[in-house]
Order: structure tokens, then C-alpha cells, then sequence
């Protein structure tokens, strides 16, 4: 399973054990972790396990989507199938002009046809039905399978913290006598600190994105307003002229906030922050009805803006995600590098001392 743990962030560099201590430190952990090491061996499955169990219920997930869509499309079809069938068997009338016109016999084909064509319908309607209640009993059972996998996934990674807090505790800070340790743990830190802040400008961007999806949507209602207020009479012109106004004043409260994000998260083009339109009247005419066109020139130009950089973010979006996912990909590879090398001081640390006690 491609999961990202996110250990908290290294400690000063500065090492709190003695450097004649750090082996004594070892020797005093080595049980703990080699019964740690043995558990994590034991159970390193759980992490390919739980990856194919997601693509399974995924699968599922696909199949009943898909199934509630030919039972919601057969549904559809009973329905219209049982007026047609209903108009023919309970269509007196019609069936007396059919006689009427010597077609008697036309009319009871296609009645026929109407009620065999209705009870197709119901026979395939039961047996999506039926189909559709065993992809729901399946995606059931193999999500209460993923409910334990998870339990025992989270099993997993509490071992692997404990193994990582003893290396911490044991060799956090610079360690003279084991060099590697030193680059690798560097090495880790430096992935960790781009990791957050691909981190963090990802969330950033995610908040920018909400809120320019908002002002976007708010600003095209506002110029739907302003189309209707130029198609309608007085009264409604002024009342879909208020609602347009509001909703652009609604949009640049919107996009006030994007811009205080900082042009950093995200950069706005000066026509996508629009001006108040304010609305007067005098002696019940509406200000601006002559000069409205212009009004409604400046919120199309601001709705095109909008939409445009709304594309922009969400190719951005993409571009983050794969930069997140990347760097957390550096950072866990970095991680097992480092602990991989602390693993290794461990064995030779304790070989050490078995062949001086031999």
C-alpha cells in the first residue's frame, strides 16, 4: 500500500546521548527491536494484502454503480412499458375503432406485443435486481475484509513507530562514529522538509481552488441576473439587476479572500476582480437601464477571467498532487534508507560484542 507516514519533524541536531553511550544504548535495545523486527517480518504482508483488497472493493464500487444504473434505466423502462401495455389493454375505445375499421386483429397483435414486451421488462428488471443484490452482499463482506486489514495495517505501523522512535532516541543528532548514519539521516530530514511544504502548498492551493470555484459560480449567476434584467419589463429588470449586483458583490467578497492568499498561491488578472455595480433609481426608472450593456460587458469579462484561471487551478491541482505524491515517495525512501542503515549499526554493534564474549 502506498502509504505515507509522516513522522514528526527531527529533533535539533543536537544528540542527547553521550557518544560512549550510544553503543551501551544499543546493547540495552536490542532485544525490543529484534522482537520488533521479527513482528514487522511477520506481518509485511498486510501492506500488499490491504493494496489488493482496496482494488477489490474498488472493482465492487464500480460494478454496483453500474448496476444501480441499469436497475434506475429499467425502472424507467417498466413504467413506460406499463402505460403502452395499459393503453392497449384498457383502451375500450381504441379497440372499438380498431374493430370498427376491420384492423381488430392489429389491434390484439400489438397488444400482445405491448404485454409480452412489459413482462420482458420485469424479467430483466428482476434480474438486475437480483444482480445487484449480490454485488451489495460482495462489496458488504470484502469491506468488513478491508475493515480488518486496516485494523491489522494500523498494527503494522504502530510497530514501525515504535522500531523508529527506539532509532531516534538512540541516534537523532550528529553520531561521529557512524558517518553513513549522519548523511542518511540528513538525507531523511531533507525529504521530510519538502515533503511539508509540498504539503502545505498543496493544501494551500486546495483552499484557493474551493474559493475560486465559489466566485466563479457566483459570477455567472450574476450575469445570468444581468442578461434577464436586459430581456425584462421594468419591475423585473430592477429586481434581476439588485440579485445580479448582489451576486457580483458576492463574488468580489470571494475573490478579495483569493487575493489575500498572496499571488504566490494562486495569481488573478485584474479584470477577474469585478467592481460593485450599484443600483439607483430616479423617478422610478432604473440607473443605468440605457448604459446596462456596458455593466453587463465588465461581469462577462470577469465571469471569462474567473473561468479561465478555475482551468488553470485545476491543471495546477494535478501538478501538486503528482508533486506531493512524489515527494512523499522521496521522503518514505529516504526513511527506510535511514533506518535500513541504523538496522545495520545495530548488527554490527551487537556482532561485535558476540565475538568479543566468544
Amino acid at each position: 500500500m502506498a502509504a505515507v507516514m509522516e513522522p514528526n519533524p527531527p529533533p535539533s541536531f543536537n544528540s542527547h546521548i553521550q557518544m560512549p553511550d550510544i553503543k551501551d544504548a544499543i546493547k540495552a535495545a536490542f532485544p525490543r527491536t529484534a522482537e520488533l523486527l521479527s513482528l514487522l517480518e511477520q506481518t509485511k504482508h498486510i501492506r500488499t494484502d490491504l493494496s489488493l483488497q482496496q482494488k477489490i472493493v474498488s472493482d465492487l464500487e464500480s460494478q454496483l454503480s453500474e448496476s444501480n444504473r441499469e436497475l434506475d434505466g429499467l425502472d424507467r423502462k417498466r413504467l413506460a412499458d406499463l402505460e403502452s401495455h395499459k393503453k392497449y389493454r384498457d383502451g375500450h375505445v381504441m379497440k372499438f375503432l380498431y374493430k370498427a375499421s376491420g384492423k381488430e386483429n392489429s389491434f390484439t397483435g400489438q397488444a400482445e406485443r405491448e404485454e409480452q414486451n412489459y413482462h420482458n421488462t420485469l424479467q430483466q428488471a428482476h434480474l438486475a435486481s437480483e444482480h445487484n443484490s449480490s454485488v451489495k452482499a460482495k462489496l458488504d463482506e470484502e469491506l468488513r475484509k478491508k475493515n480488518d486489514l486496516d485494523q491489522s495495517m494500523q498494527g503494522y505501523l504502530d510497530l514501525q513507530k515504535q522500531l523508529d522512535d527506539i532509532y531516534d532516541d538512540i541516534f537523532s543528532g550528529p553520531t561521529p562514529e557512524f558517518p553513513e548514519e549522519d548523511a542518511k539521516e540528513k538525507q531523511s530530514n531533507n525529504a521530510l522538509s519538502a515533503y511539508v511544504t509540498a504539503k502545505t502548498a498543496f493544501e494551500l492551493h486546495q483552499k484557493a481552488l474551493g474559493l475560486l470555484e465559489q466566485a466563479t459560480a457566483t459570477m455567472t449567476a450574476g450575469l445570468q441576473q444581468v442578461d434577464k434584467a436586459l430581456q425584462s419589463g421594468d419591475m423585473n429588470h430592477l429586481r434581476a439587476l439588485n440579485k445580479g449586483r448582489e451576486l457580483v458583490q458576492q463574488s468580489k467578497m470571494t475573490v478579495d479572500q483569493l487575493v489575500q492568499l498572496g499571488a504566490d498561491v494562486i495569481e488573478l488578472p485584474p479584470e477577474a476582480n469585478p467592481r460593485t455595480m450599484e443600483v439607483t433609481s430616479n423617478l422610478g426608472d432604473v440607473w443605468g437601464k440605457v448604459d446596462i450593456t456596458g455593466g453587463r460587458q465588465e461581469v462577462a469579462r470577469c465571469t471569462a477571467a474567473l473561468n479561465n484561471c478555475l482551468s488553470q487551478a485545476k491543471e495546477r491541482k494535478y501538478y501538486l498532487s503528482k508533486e506531493l505524491k512524489r515527494k512523499g515517495e522521496e521522503m518514505d525512501e529516504a526513511r527506510t534508507e535511514l533506518q535500513k542503515v541504523r538496522k545495520g549499526i545495530f548488527e554490527e554493534v551487537m556482532g561485535d560484542d558476540l565475538v568479543k564474549g566468544s
